[in-house]
């Protein structure tokens, strides 16, 4: 099924399902794109790229937060690097930096980014929208 297939089922439970795919994929897409930016840079200021972001996008790193929020008051399954950064987007960078550098060392199967780990967040997202 296509989203738009969800968005207009007369069950409003997967109607609402449906609402958190593009609130999942824009969370994903920001987090990725400001990854990717701090990753190019020489000395990755984290607070002065967000103060960057903030003057090109106004708003936008406080729209992310509160659907950050939204999904923790949900009780909706949020990754521990993403809760680090409505505590401190310097702190959510060391995570990312940590996480990064123990991935190389761990075994395919427990790296954060290894297909199964990906298998693993689906099956959760499933539990979380059931």
């Amino acid at each position: 099924m296509t989203y738009l297939d969800l968005a207009g089922n007369p069950d409003a439970e997967i109607r609402a399902i449906a609402r958190t795919f593009p609130l999942n994929r824009f969370i994903r897409n920001y987090f990725h794109t400001l990854e990717s930016c701090l990753r190019q840079g020489d000395t990755p200021d984290v607070r002065g790229f967000l103060a960057q972001v903030e003057a090109q996008y106004p708003g936008l790193t406080n729209k992310i937060a509160e659907l950050l929020r939204g999904r923790l008051l949900t009780r909706l399954h949020t990754p521990l690097d993403q809760r680090l950064f409505l505590v401190s987007p310097v702190l959510w960078w060391q995570c990312r930096n940590a996480r990064r550098t123990i991935d190389r060392w761990l075994p395919e199967p427990w790296r954060n980014t290894s297909a199964r780990s990906l298998i693993r967040t689906a099956a959760r997202l499933r539990r979380d929208t059931a």
